[in-house]
């Protein structure tokens, strides 16, 4: 007998396979996923029949090879094929491990490598073209000798009518892994039971339903873009519209004219993008857009900014936008993707607080805007059976309304563990405050709530304190790049070093392409003296950058360890550098030296 609409919006259907076979049964037909080409053309369809049986397919494939439980690293560019490839893992109960294929054969595969080897995968799941790709780099190649590739687009019809595995659910459905935008990438134990709940939540906030349609972007090797992308329209019961990343970051206007033509509804992406889409889109670019249908835009994985909302709605309201389209979310891949949003049909809220207050963790709203305030955003509450605790990350003391404390998560949504990495599991997943109550996942974020809504203020880790004062890099980074010409939005890190008993402030930023020789050395007096006058601290060292070149996550966040490493040891594809502390002058020469005489050595 088939399942319920109604039993499967109320999160009680054990896995998500299993909904897919109902939608193949009963609405076979029905498109799912539309691919398009470059963005614009369409140049493919998987409707839910055709997708289940190429899941199945691939499923049979790989369990005439492997075991239920075993690891399969899927290495895929953005296409049609890694959405069977991700299914039919499912369907087999092999644990699917999503990583990001590099876009060139230089690219740094030091964070693929580390998956390879942490997940112990045994088999890796491809195509042909991307099989030869991997074959032309030696790092790569390495790590394939010793385990077993399927090419799924080689893959002939197979017998599947053995394909009635039956999961618990609380076994793994596949690997997240983190990004590393804070350290080494670890992977997130993400059960049937994880995404079957947070699929939930996402419905109840986004009050989402089969006449929702998504058009995204996002990678779908990220939670945003696996859960969201392409989960997310699968339990709802909608469609979605697919596009690589690329086909956005090379023309924004890409994306707002799919919202327009399939009419999308339901379409998010990081802060940056929505910063991206002010900068860069010109009116002539989408002059006959309709962006009416747009009813819930959401924002989520980086911090987010009032200006760029603002900025955002005025901008496109002439096309249909509306503010109250807005959706500030917040989430993470350790809570399977959503743990908190707003109210549908509601414009954003919005807090004033004291600036100077708020760099010593204490929550002081102001009546109105003025230089010693900052506009913070809600990213809303929590649903269901979620919970949420601010918490003094030293004490495990909950926090009063008044003090920004650390985010802990508890609830079905919160993941098991990190795979093989025991050390990490215990210290996040089992978090107990001081009263006892837990086991809570420790987010390592920063915020507080204020009248039922919850506000992020920065990261633990990426705090850079200078005279006892709490200052967010990622104000920093936004106010140079607001307020001076040739700076590349999102395309900055602001991190500090640790040296004579005193904290370095460094800025690590791109540059845009059009403006590299116009680059003169009067920016850096320009940069410092913008960071002086707002933060009341002056910049030690200013290295720009070539554009696209910053360390960003998969989701595009800014990687701030790993540019402070790439900093001190001179690997940053570096335009000119500034230096107005010798002691971290000193510093960068001396360690980029030794990194010099060791690679000779090497060679």
């Amino acid at each position: 007998m088939g399942i319920n609409r109604s039993v499967i919006l109320s999160g009680r259907v054990p896995t998500i396979t299993e909904l897919l076979s109902w939608h193949a049964k009963n609405e076979p037909d029905e498109i799912l996923y539309t691919f398009l080409k470059n963005g614009e053309e369409e140049l493919d369809n998987l409707s839910y029949s055709s997708l289940e049986k190429e899941s199945k397919n691939i499923a049979a494939a790989l369990l005439a090879i492997a075991k239920p439980g075993e690891r399969a690293l899927l290495l895929y560019t953005q296409n049609r094929e890694f959405v069977p490839a991700f299914f039919g893992c499912l369907y087999a109960g092999i644990i699917a491990v999503p990583v990001q294929l590099p876009q060139t054969q230089k690219a740094d595969l030091s964070h693929i490598v580390k998956i390879i080897v942490n997940s112990g995968a045994t088999i890796f799941l491809t195509t042909q073209a991307t099989q030869e790709f991997i074959s032309q780099n030696p790092e790569l190649k390495k790590q394939i000798q010793n385990v077993k590739i399927l090419l799924t687009d080689s893959i002939s019809n197979m017998e599947i009518s053995n394909m009635d595995i039956k999961h618990d659910s609380e076994s793994i459905a596949f690997l997240q892994y983190t990004s590393g935008s804070t350290g080494a990438p670890k992977g997130v134990m993400v059960t049937h039971k994880n995404i079957m709940h947070n699929q939930s939540l996402v419905v109840q906030s986004f009050n989402s339903s089969e006449k929702d349609v998504m058009v995204t972007w996002l990678p779908f090797y990220h939670d945003m873009g696996l859960i969201g992308g392409i989960l997310h329209p699968l339990y709802m019961g909608g469609k979605s519209i697919l596009m690589s990343p690329m086909a956005f970051l090379q023309n924004p206007s890409r994306w707002l004219k799919a919202i327009s033509k399939y009419k999308g509804s339901i379409c998010g992406a990081p802060n940056f993008a929505y910063d991206l889409c002010v900068q860069k889109i010109k009116p002539d670019e989408i002059n006959d857009i309709d962006l009416s249908h747009w009813r819930l835009a959401f924002n989520g994985a980086e911090k987010i900014r009032a200006q760029t909302l603002e900025q955002f709605a005025a901008k496109f309201s002439k096309y249909g936008f509306q503010k109250k389209f807005i959706y500030p979310t917040y989430g993470l891949a350790e809570s399977t993707l959503f743990v908190t949003g707003g109210h549908h049909d509601k414009e954003p809220v919005s807090i004033l607080v004291n600036r100077e207050k708020l760099e010593n963790n204490k929550i002081i709203v102001q009546g109105s805007e003025n230089a010693d305030s900052v506009k913070l955003i809600s990213t809303g509450k929590t649903w269901n059976d979620q919970e949420i605790s601010v918490v003094d990350p030293e004490s495990h003391e909950v926090c009063e309304n008044n003090k920004v404390g650390e985010i802990w998560i508890k609830g079905p949504s919160v993941a098991q563990g990190y795979w093989n990495n025991t050390p990490e599991t215990e210290r996040c997943f089992k978090a107990y405050r001081s009263d006892n109550h837990g086991p809570y996942f420790r987010t390592g974020d920063l915020g507080f709530y204020q009248n039922n809504n919850l506000y992020i203020t920065g990261r633990l880790k990426d705090l850079v304190i200078v005279n006892g004062r709490n200052i967010y890099p990622e104000d920093m980074e936004f106010e140079v790049q607001s307020r001076i010409d040739g700076l590349k939005f999102g395309g900055g890190v602001v991190f500090s070093c640790d040296l004579d008993n005193s904290e370095k402030i460094v800025l690590v930023q791109e540059v845009e392409r059009e403006k590299i020789k116009k680059i003169d050395d009067g920016i850096f007096s320009e940069i410092n003296r913008a960071i002086n006058k707002k933060f009341m601290v002056n910049i030690a060292a200013i290295s720009l950058i070539m554009p696209y070149t910053l360390p960003k996550t998969t989701s595009g966040k800014v990687r701030r360890k790993v540019s402070k490493e790439l900093f001190l040891s001179g690997r940053l594809n570096e335009r000119k550098i500034w230096f107005m502390d010798p002691s971290i002058e000193k510093y960068c020469i001396e360690k980029r030296q030794k990194l010099s005489i060791l690679l000779r050595e090497t060679v």
